[in-house]
């Protein structure tokens, strides 16, 4: 199995693989149910022909076919749920290519190997592919099984075309965090490269209809390449060859980044420097004066993501901005969005965590929709827990951790001192979101609350930190990141789809309450309340995982 670097980066990523096919499955095919409701409402045709066209845009609806299998499937699924899947498959085994080799100090191991650096990354990007390939091959399977019985009327070679592309799209975010990750050897940069790449291309996509100088720009863009000329329909484009065109660019970048820059094995644990006095011919070993955090795990765990934290708070922020700046105009359209809103069935708005549709008609339903419950919710949540399944386990992984117990610091500072740094990261992009959005709701005149924004925000911190301590303790637990952040984002997922349809389906509501995302969302905009006593239960299960994380990292043998 273990005859090629191929072979070996698919077997290491067999388990997660698994779970991503199956939560590709499973949304594909909620989608594709509720296609004959769509189609055949005409009360959702009559709004929608009297909505404007640029705010459809904001939901990915082309007014003219939205009703259409075609055009229905195009908003839905590949324009967003096909999207997100596909780049966090291939975004994870990008930043992981060489990068998590470098980290995890088996790089010098791997090229030990009659193996050139050049092979070995071609090798983790067609492994990559693969991996795309096969969240492809699933949605497209769900498409030719669906399509004679929801009569969908897709061609053969339009979902072969859509797939095509929505693959071609995954492999170019994928190359990019690869040539990053070579770059720089770091999982966390490429990881927050591509995926700030890949927002900022979704937005550019969505908003291009309604600005006119983001449609210019957005015609160099990955998203416009991978939906111009309408693949579901017509199948394989000419923009097709350009995004693949692009994508071996970065790759080639990659290639040359990776074999012209000294490679590490392993990370410092404390950078040292030497200060001599004038005339001297040794000099005494002190910390580097700009490496101060590194006085403390807890200052290790800051500095080590001293750079990728910045990413995360601009992202969110410009994400909170941006929504915010398209509230006038849909507020001038209040009664159309209404009625759109009362003819689409509520079981698809759930499905986004719109619990109440009425609430998107208010500033702080539209907010919080575009922010709370949807994307920077997954944000926030992928921070913290990529950061508590990194923060014991991860150690181990690098293995750093026999090192970094060789120190005069016991086991319990140890873990003490990382879930700190990690409540610290969170609470620090959390705050900043609370700035970006009182900004702008003042500038947008959105009438937002002052206290109700801090309590959004608040909420929204201890539901990361909820999940992100679940990761910090299966990782003391066991040792294994990959292992953590899987069952931490599994369940996660679980939740979110536990709380969106229970408020839509009466047999699952009763169980409603074991979700936390229903603790933290409840049943009206986060930003139109105040602290709500179910938060309570998200800091207790913040406190208890932390605190068994502790004990759990102390008893078990640690691996070297």
């Amino acid at each position: 199995m273990f005859r090629s670097v191929y072979t070996k980066t698919l077997w290491e990523r067999r388990s997660s693989i698994v779970w991503w096919l199956v939560a590709t499955l499973l949304l594909g095919a909620w989608l594709v149910a509720f296609y004959p409701a769509i189609r055949d409402s005409e009360q959702l045709q009559r709004f929608i022909e009297d909505f404007p066209p640029e705010l459809l845009s904001l939901f990915g609806i082309d007014p003219a076919i939205y009703t259409t299998g075609f055009g229905y499937l195009q908003a839905q699924l590949y324009s967003l749920i096909g999207p997100l899947l596909i780049i966090g498959v291939t975004v994870s085994a990008g930043a992981s290519a060489t990068a998590k080799e470098e980290e995890d100090g088996t790089i010098d191991t791997l090229l030990g190997a009659p193996l050139r650096r050049t092979r070995l990354l071609l090798e983790k990007l067609a492994a990559m592919a693969t991996l795309a390939a096969a969240v492809a091959l699933v949605l497209a399977l769900v498409l030719v099984m669906a399509n004679p019985i929801v009569d969908l009327k897709l061609s053969t070679l339009g979902i072969v075309g859509i797939n095509l592309g929505l693959v071609l799209l995954g492999v170019f975010f994928g190359a990019v965090a690869i040539a990053v990750g070579a770059w720089r050897g770091r999982r966390s940069v490429a990881s927050a490269a591509a995926g700030a790449l890949a927002i900022a291309a979704w937005f550019a996509n969505g908003f291009a209809p309604l600005i006119d100088w983001l449609d210019t720009v957005n015609r160099f863009l990955p998203f416009h390449w991978y939906l111009a000329g309408d693949p579901l329909l017509n199948g394989p484009t000419a923009w097709h060859l350009l995004l693949a065109a692009v994508t071996a660019g970065a790759v080639v970048l990659g290639v040359i980044a990776f074999r012209t820059r000294d490679l590490r094995s392993h990370e410092p644990l404390i950078r040292m420097r030497i200060r001599r006095r004038p005339h001297e011919e040794s000099g005494r070993i002190e910390p580097a004066a700009t490496d101060g955090l590194l006085r403390s795990v807890y200052g290790k765990t800051l500095w080590e993501r001293r750079r990728s934290i910045w990413g995360w708070i601009i992202g969110l922020g410009a994400l909170a901005a941006l929504t915010a700046a398209f509230w006038p105009t849909l507020q001038s359209s209040g009664d159309a969005m209404q009625g759109l809103l009362d003819a689409v069935p509520r079981e698809l708005l759930a499905m986004f965590g719109i619990t109440d549709p009425a609430s998107l008609t208010t500033a702080e339903g539209f907010l919080s929709a575009r922010l709370y419950s949807s994307v920077g919710s997954i944000a926030l949540l992928t921070f913290a827990i990529g950061a508590g399944a990194g923060a014991l386990a991860g150690e181990e992984r690098k293995r750093t951790m026999d090192l970094l117990l060789g120190t005069p610091t016991r086991r319990r500072r140890v873990a003490r001192d990382k879930l700190a740094g990690i409540v610290t990261l969170v609470v620090l992009i959390a705050a900043s979101l609370t700035v970006v959005v009182i900004i702008a709701g003042a500038a947008y005149d959105m009438g937002l609350s002052v206290p109700f924004t801090i309590t959004a925000n608040t909420g929204l911190a201890l539901l990361a930190l909820f999940y992100g301590t679940m990761a910090l303790f299966v990782g003391a637990l066991t040792g294994k990141p990959g292992l953590a952040s899987g069952l931490a984002a599994g369940l996660a997922v679980a939740a979110f789809i536990l709380n969106g349809f229970g408020a839509a389906i009466d047999g699952i509501e009763p169980f409603r309450w074991l979700s936390p995302f229903f603790w933290y969302l409840q049943d009206s905009p986060p930003l139109a309340r105040g602290f709500s006593p179910s938060y309570w239960l998200l800091v207790a299960g913040t406190l208890a995982f932390g605190l068994v994380a502790v004990p759990a990292f102390r008893r078990r043998d640690i691996s070297s």
